[in-house]
């Protein structure tokens, strides 16, 4: 896990200085030591590379970046991991290979000699690399099948500049830090953004699953090029019993994959069955230190986790690290948090992620594993239950949503599916109703991005697809990542491996969900390995915090007197409008007027750090 940098420009003088100032933008990323190389041969386009580490696999200098594969004239800087880069070497030597190293960034560069671009298909990770051939005078910038490692870029007609995070491009020459107002205005609305855009005008990601080459005749940028197709699965699964056995198995041989590394490892440990069935696994292939958990803690709040964790910490031989955030260290932390996110986030849940990183580093630990992924690719919100009753009503099997809804209320099935019905209404009325904010007149006649619309029209499968690639898990992931890389801290995700994935997807709906359960395939699974209350806990939540409390309570003065102010939030919504969403919630605490409220802060804020031309 590292920090990548990329520079292609006319030959002059400022390459170097450049690429030294976009590497140094992200030295959190890569504590452990820095490197640069550029190559000044007499072409028309130069190039420079930069690479911030980060120490996990090879420790030693012969895994330093970037790196050249011997005698071959190829580069990369690379940030991520390739966990079958064992399996990739040995068969690499097959053929005749020579290593210098035992690092996963040689092996990317044998496969590409080996295979070229099609070794993309082989690797078994998550990465984001920026690969120079010299012979061909191609620059390949490639990301991993779920995005879980960042890669931007930008484009201007006298270079074109890749990097891993956002703040890197602010001191490019000729760029100016412009606002993508449709995102914003998106973002106001709903809270959601496009994970095809960023808020930053013509500063874009790197779509996940593909590769883009770069021309050095012309400096003329491909289009994305994709090498992973997951909405092409046929689901073949249709038995409970079937979907246990492969998923069980997946999952096994997934998490002990993650765990290679030459450091030590932790785990993020929530209440949830999806961090606590890692855990579980990762005791039983773990061969290193006692394994160390760390989760957040919100005592006397309604929905804090610690006494689900409490329970798993019983039947896990694991050393807990506790952490509360509170509102006064947000008011502390809040515009250096906002620079290390480079656009805003969502809710104060990604702030408590924030602080948790911050206590994993403290320790010393510089990878830890997490449960992200597993409501998303098995069905795991209530919302996508009741999408799945909905089309089996619309198609006229009125039986399974009976027997779904009559077996919630069995011994063993979970009640909560029921309970549920009011919000999903309100859920989806609050959804097709657009909600009414005045913009100012450069914001209101954009157009406003409705991710619900077709939501419950398409089928299971599809929406399972959008879920995955389109909605949820890309801004969770960008967060997840900026929060832990701040400390130096590598996430890494057993169920977004591309095999668990590839799997679930061959599972029919209807082994998704029983009796009122979501996610039934791991429950079943998990139910030798943790305790009944964990694997079949019938409550859902979020990775909930007190927001509303904050805002209600230690954060509104703050909030007062800056809503009083001028400020750049004035040029999308006028101060009038920003004062009635304030009184509003201060005089209903509703939780959508929480969310829009803080949305409003954090987007202010975001205009002052970054110094955005609004």
């Amino acid at each position: 896990m590292c920090g990548i940098s990329a520079l292609v420009r006319k030959p002059d003088s400022s390459l170097l200085p450049l690429i030294e100032d976009f590497n140094k933008a992200i030295t959190h990323r890569g504590p452990d030591g820095g490197g640069l190389i550029h190559f000044p041969e007499k072409q028309e386009w130069l190039v420079a590379l930069g690479h911030q580490r980060l120490s996990i696999i090879d420790l030693s200098e012969t895994g330093k970046q970037p790196m050249e594969l011997r005698n071959e004239d190829i580069w990369i800087t690379f940030n991520g991991e390739i966990y079958n880069y064992i399996e990739l070497r040995t068969s690499l030597k097959a053929r005749g290979y020579v290593f210098s190293s035992t690092s996963d960034t040689e092996v990317i560069l044998a496969a590409y000699k080996e295979w070229g671009t099609t070794s993309f298909e082989k690797l078994q990770g998550m990465w984001a690399f920026v690969l120079y051939d010299l012979r061909k005078q191609k620059l390949i910038v490639c990301r991993d099948r779920m995005g879980i490692k960042p890669a931007y870029y930008f484009k201007h007609d006298d270079y074109i500049a890749f990097g891993s995070e956002i703040k890197q491009f602010l001191s490019l020459p000729n760029f100016k830090i412009r606002p993508n107002r449709v995102v914003v205005k998106q973002y106001v609305l709903t809270g959601f953004e496009r994970s095809d855009l960023t808020f930053f005008e013509n500063i874009h990601p790197v779509l996940p699953g593909t590769y883009m080459e770069v021309d050095l005749e012309n400096l003329k940028l491909s289009e994305p090029v994709s090498f992973w197709n997951p909405e092409k699965i046929v689901p073949t699964v249709k038995e409970y019993p079937e979907a246990v056995e492969l998923f069980g198995d997946v999952l096994h041989k997934s998490v002990r994959i993650h765990l290679r590394s030459d450091v030590q490892i932790a785990c993020q440990l929530s209440g949830g069955v999806d961090s606590s069935a890692v855990l579980a696994l990762m005791q039983e292939h773990y061969s290193g230190d006692a394994i160390h958990s760390f989760t957040v803690q919100f005592p006397g709040y309604q929905k804090d986790e610690t006494p689900f964790v409490k329970r798993v910490l019983e039947a896990t031989k694991v050393v807990p690290h506790f952490t509360t955030p509170e509102s006064s260290s947000f008011q502390d932390d809040f515009k250096k948090f906002i620079w290390y996110h480079d656009e805003p986030v969502g809710s104060f849940a990604h702030y408590a992620g924030f602080v948790l990183a911050k206590l994993i580093a403290k320790h010393n630990i510089k990878v830890v594993l997490n449960g992200q992924g597993g409501d998303e690719i098995l069905g795991g919100y209530w919302q996508q239950y009741f999408a799945y009753l909905l089309s089996s009503g619309k198609q006229g099997r009125f039986k399974t949503v009976l027997q779904h809804m009559g077996g919630a209320l069995l011994r063993e099935g979970n009640e909560h599916l029921i309970r549920q019905i009011p919000s999903m209404i309100q859920r989806y009325r609050s959804r097709q109703n657009k909600r009414e904010i005045r913009f100012s007149a450069e914001y209101k006649d954009l157009p406003s991005l409705n991710f619900f619309s077709d939501y419950f029209l398409m089928t299971h499968q599809e929406r399972r697809v959008f879920d995955i690639r389109n909605l949820i898990l890309p801004r969770l992931l960008k967060w997840d990542d900026r929060n832990l890389m701040a400390f130096g801290v590598e996430g890494r995700y057993p169920f977004l491996d591309h095999k668990v994935i590839e799997t679930t997807l061959l599972f029919d709906s209807c082994v998704l969900f029983k009796n009122g359960w979501t996610k039934f395939p791991l429950r079943i699974a998990m139910k030798d390995k943790l305790p009944k209350e964990i694997y079949f806990r019938k409550s859902k939540w979020g990775f909930e915090t007190p927001q509303n409390n904050w805002l209600h309570g230690a954060l509104q003065p703050m909030l007062s007197e800056w809503i009083k102010t001028n400020k750049p939030l004035d040029t999308v919504i006028p101060p009038d409008e920003s004062l009635r969403i304030a009184n509003q919630f201060w005089r209903t605490g509703k939780l959508e007027d929480a969310q829009m409220l803080l949305r409003l802060f954090l987007l202010d804020q975001w205009f002052q750090v970054f110094l955005v031309r609004t």
